[in-house]
């Protein structure tokens, strides 16, 4: 996670030099967006600086389970790193300590991007729910062109989120054998961060991604998950959407290993 000036967050400390939101320990996803202005830097520019940082999460941090750099399908200037830590925050401390971390920041910084954060979440991990990878398929995925949504998604109380994430894990179960390309299938319950200046936008973040859009299509057509809207509609627990955003991957980084 960085700030909006290309640099490494300093998280903001209380009066015993603690974070000032609780933290997190377990499996946790956190996505941040950048504008990369096109007058200052292409995006096939930036990911090739940024491309280092994603190796070396890859390899000698073993608690990054995902970091992989997304761009945007509505605006091609905007850029998604998309990080999960398996051990929350102690992951993601461990991981804007390396040096390679400030090497990045340095890089941009010297380039003379004027990069603008845009979007910021952090979501933890719901048990049981849905698939964040597919070893069986490759034990890292790092390929180009993957897309990849996040759904925010409000409910009426926890009584229908809770609802909502039953009926929506049970169909999760028959995606997972019926759509071997869809190849991530999972949300968390969104938290707020004050030190890196996260707010709560939707009670839960729902992330797919597939091999590409015949994939999503087909998962989107399928007479199963069409007929989901009928068993939502009778629990009460139909969402509102927060926001809707699509990425497409540049193997710069992982989507998992």
């Amino acid at each position: 996670m960085s700030d909006q000036n290309n640099s490494p967050e300093r998280p903001e400390q209380g009066p015993e030099g603690t974070r000032q939101s609780p933290t997190v320990e377990g499996p946790m996803t956190a996505i941040v967006e950048f504008e990369v202005p096109a007058d200052d830097m292409s995006m096939d520019e930036w990911l090739t600086l940024w491309g280092p940082r994603g190796d070396d999460a890859r390899d000698f941090e073993p608690e990054t389970c995902a970091y992989e750099a997304m761009v945007s399908v509505e605006d091609p200037t905007r850029v998604l790193a998309y990080e999960r830590y398996t051990t929350g925050d102690a992951g993601l401390a461990f991981h804007m300590q390396r040096p390679s971390h400030a090497e990045i920041a340095r890089a941009l910084g010297d380039s003379g991007v004027n990069m603008k954060r845009t979007f910021i979440s952090k979501f933890v991990d719901l048990p049981g729910y849905g698939w964040w990878s597919r070893p069986e398929r490759q034990s890292v995925f790092a390929n180009e062109g993957a897309l990849v949504i996040f759904l925010g998604m409000n409910f009426a109380g926890d009584a229908a989120r809770d609802a909502f994430i039953e009926i929506s894990g049970g169909h999760a179960d028959y995606c997972r054998e019926a759509e071997p390309e869809t190849l991530v299938y999972s949300g968390g319950l969104s938290v707020a961060d004050q030190a890196y200046g996260v707010d709560v936008e939707a009670d839960l973040v729902f992330v797919m991604a597939c091999t590409d859009l015949a994939a999503m299509e087909q998962h989107r057509d399928d007479p199963r998950h069409l007929a989901l809207g009928e068993p939502m509609a009778k629990a009460g627990c139909m969402p509102d959407i927060a926001f809707t955003k699509t990425y497409r991957t540049t193997a710069k980084g992982y989507l998992w290993k």
